[in-house]
C-alpha cells in the first residue's frame, strides 16, 4: 500500500510544468505547419502568375528571342524558390516530427502517473512515433510531391528556353525535348533522393527513450 502511494504521488509543480510544455510543443507545431503552408501557397501562386504572365507576354511579343529570355529569367527565379520551399518542406516533417514525438513524451509521463487513463489515451505514448521517413508515404503525393513535380518542370522549360536562345536554330526541337525531359528527370529524382536521405539520417539519429506503449 505505502508503496502505491509513493508511486501515485507528484508534485502538482511538476505536472503544472509538464503541461505547460505540452502546450508550447502544440503551438510550436502548429505554428510550423502553418508557415510550411504558407511558404508552399506562396510558390503556388508565384507559378501560377508566372504562367499567366509568360502567356500574355507571348501575346504581345514579337521576338522569340526576347520571350525566350523572359522565360529563362523567370522560370529561374521560380526554380530558385521552389528548391528552398521544397528544403523548407522536408525541414517542416523534421521539425514536426520532433515535437509530435515531444508531445508523445508527456503523454507517457502522464500514463505512468496514473496508468488508469492509458484505456482513455488515442495517440501514441511512446516516441518511436511517427517516423520520420516512412517509405508508404511516397506513394502518395503530398505538398512535397507537388513542390518537386513542379520545380521539375520549371527546370525542364528553363533549360528548354535556354538551348533555344543559345543555339536557336541550329538544334532541333525534339533534342530540345530530350535534353529538357531529361533535366526533368534529373531534378525530380535528385529532390527526392534528398529527402530521403536527409529524414532517413534524421531517423537514425532520433532519441528515443519509450519504443514501446
Amino acid at each position: 500500500m505505502r508503496d502505491s502511494n509513493e508511486k501515485n504521488s507528484f508534485d502538482p509543480k511538476v505536472v503544472d510544468f509538464m503541461l505547460a510544455e505540452y502546450e508550447l510543443l502544440r503551438q510550436v507545431r502548429a505554428a510550423d505547419i502553418a508557415q510550411g503552408d504558407t511558404r508552399t501557397n506562396l510558390f503556388l501562386g508565384l507559378v501560377s502568375g508566372a504562367v499567366a504572365l509568360l502567356a500574355v507576354t507571348s501575346q504581345i511579343s514579337k521576338d522569340p528571342k526576347s520571350l525566350s529570355i523572359i522565360s529563362v529569367i523567370i522560370l529561374t527565379a521560380l526554380f530558385l524558390l521552389g528548391l528552398m520551399t521544397y528544403i523548407r518542406l522536408v525541414e517542416r516533417i523534421i521539425i514536426v516530427t520532433f515535437y509530435t514525438r515531444g508531445m508523445n513524451r508527456i503523454r507517457r509521463f502522464f500514463s505512468e502517473l496514473d496508468p488508469s487513463i492509458n484505456k482513455f489515451l488515442i495517440l501514441p505514448t511512446r516516441d518511436n512515433t511517427p517516423k520520420y521517413f516512412r517509405d508508404e508515404a511516397k506513394k502518395r503525393i503530398g505538398l512535397r510531391g507537388i513542390v518537386a513535380v513542379l520545380n521539375s518542370i520549371i527546370a525542364a522549360c528553363s533549360v528548354f528556353n535556354l538551348l533555344a536562345i543559345l543555339f536557336s536554330q541550329n538544334l532541333y526541337t525534339w533534342v530540345k525535348l530530350v535534353i529538357s525531359l531529361s533535366v526533368l528527370i534529373v531534378v525530380l529524382v535528385a529532390l527526392e533522393k534528398y529527402s530521403v536521405t536527409r529524414l532517413r539520417l534524421q531517423e537514425e539519429k532520433a532519441s528515443v527513450e519509450f519504443p514501446q506503449e
